[in-house]
């Protein structure tokens, strides 16, 4: 009974359940580099999407959805390369020259399948720009979220501090949108890139624990019931 009495004594059930609990909060965190951006078909990397297609593409459980509009020079890209710094880079560029406007469009999206919140420190918004002769520049950045937020900018600026927490089937989605119109004949040229930077990205499931966290605690809870049992009847 003295072994038994120790084992009683150092897995109390205070102790058990606090394990529990912490089996659970590593299980329901998600790793910024392999689960919501990234997967063994798409590792971390620079994307390129260019002329020739509006296909979507999977990124971990993002899509990224490029649009392109007319013959104008387009270049999209989704970057997940810097992931242990947690940094995330969406952006555009177009460039008109003699033609009529040109507007490209890439949407960067993700459904939810459970409750789930997107944060991260700082989002920058930049951008530049260049113009010849009768030329014109702009661009709008939209972040949109079902039902609840919907945020436009078309102008350089900087949030700090941002979250939005996501029910199940609910999509956030970041809209980068440049455009560049340059008019017909003579030495006309605009071009326009605009950029969305995220620092400090983390993005983790809320509500629901995965299978195996629910059969841990339930492990768990039941040895350290047995474990009280004994030490009452002791």
């Amino acid at each position: 009974m003295g072994i038994y009495h120790c084992f009683a004594d150092f897995v109390s059930v205070r102790k058990l359940a606090g394990l529990a609990l912490l089996v659970a909060a590593v299980n329901a965190r998600a790793d910024f580099s392999t689960e919501f951006f990234t997967s063994e078909s798409a590792p971390a990397g620079h994307y390129e999407y260019t002329q020739g297609g509006n296909t979507p593409t999977q990124l971990g459980l993002w899509t990224a959805a490029p649009t392109f509009n007319g013959p104008a020079l387009t270049s999209m890209w989704v970057n997940t390369s810097n992931l242990p710094m947690q940094v995330l880079e969406i952006g555009v560029s177009v460039e008109s020259a003699a033609q009529l406007a040109a507007q490209p469009r890439l949407v960067f999206s993700f459904e939810a399948d459970q409750d789930t919140t997107f944060s991260f420190s700082s989002l920058s918004i930049l951008s530049n720009s260049s113009v010849i002769g009768s030329a014109v520049t702009q661009w709008q950045v939209g972040i949109v979220k079902t039902g609840i937020e919907s945020e436009w900018f078309s102008s350089a600026t900087v949030i700090y501090d941002g979250s939005y927490s996501l029910l199940s089937g609910e999509t956030l989605a970041f809209y980068v949108q440049p455009l560049a119109f340059a008019q017909m004949g003579g030495e006309n040229l605009a071009w326009q890139q605009v950029r969305l930077v995220f620092s400090g990205v983390e993005m983790n499931y809320t509500a629901i624990p995965e299978p195996g966290t629910v059969a841990a605690i339930l492990g768990m809870a039941a040895l350290g019931l047995v474990v009280w049992r004994r030490r009452a009847q002791a």
